[in-house]
């Protein structure tokens, strides 16, 4: 009874990045959901698309689940933000804030950035590769603040590295049925992306877009983003949808006006 009701599509941006597109609602003073089985909560983002095309975005501030056998649905309370960012930090970015090894206008640009981070118009992530890097810094003060900073970051839902692809005989699957078998590769879009970057880096980036970031902020200008200058159409041709830039590009294109002191 209620699916008639349900004519716009939403995206959910989950508060660990996960996106659920193509949700059924309608959108009034407040979201009304049918499918009870989509897991909403506050401080989740909606992303709406109004008649001419713009998209809106709704943080929730509220949910309310109704279990009712042929009128369950979900009622949701929102607010509306402005355009907000999923960036995902590369291990540099943490790891120089100890030893400052920092150029003047990347530090400018990421103080002005924070001022974003505080109005909630950005989110910062990064992953357990990042962890796994910190870890191997042998001064144990050092190791322990970063590891500190880490752990103030959100992190991202892990994307496997590798596929695995069923070994086959004939009409028989060999990885779905009592011989076993099959084998494992590495994820294509890493493949890849190991053409153009190191390993750590390709990692790094397949992450960053398997959790639809928005951006990947790096420090990396000589392995980052000189191999991406050096190879343009390569790197093109891969089709990534994340923008790979350094703190000052990023506060350009955010159009954020460095601190000045």
């Amino acid at each position: 009874m209620l699916d008639r009701f349900m004519t716009e599509q939403l995206t959910l941006t989950k508060k660990d990045s996960r996106r659920i597109e193509g949700i059924k609602a309608n959108v009034q003073d407040k979201i009304y959901i049918k499918d009870v089985s989509i897991s909403v909560e506050e401080d989740d983002i909606f992303e709406h698309t109004n008649l001419a095309g713009a998209p809106h975005y709704l943080k929730v501030t509220k949910v309310i689940y109704y279990n009712h056998p042929s009128m369950g649905h979900i009622e949701i309370n929102y607010q509306k933000i402005e355009r907000f960012y999923r960036i995902y930090l590369d291990t540099n970015i943490v790891s120089r804030i100890n030893d400052f090894r920092l150029k003047e206008e990347d530090a400018r640009a990421l103080r002005a950035m924070s001022e974003k981070i505080d109005k909630k118009e950005i989110e910062l992530f990064t992953s357990i590769k990042a962890k796994e890097e910190l870890e191997k810094i042998q001064q144990t003060i050092q190791r322990d603040f970063l590891l500190f900073i880490y752990n103030l970051v959100k992190k991202v839902p892990v994307s496997n590295l590798v596929v695995s692809t069923p070994s086959t005989f004939g009409s028989i699957s060999f990885g779905t049925s009592r011989f076993g078998g099959g084998r494992s590769t590495e994820n294509p879009l890493l493949i890849k992306l190991k053409t153009i970057f190191d390993k750590d880096d390709a990692e790094h980036i397949f992450q960053a877009e398997r959790s639809n970031m928005d951006f990947f902020l790096t420090l990396d200008k000589k392995s980052i983003i000189d191999r991406i200058n050096d190879s343009p159409d390569d790197f093109r041709k891969i089709g990534l949808k994340i923008n790979i830039v350094l703190p000052v590009d990023l506060s350009n294109i955010l159009e954020i006006k460095n601190v000045e002191n």
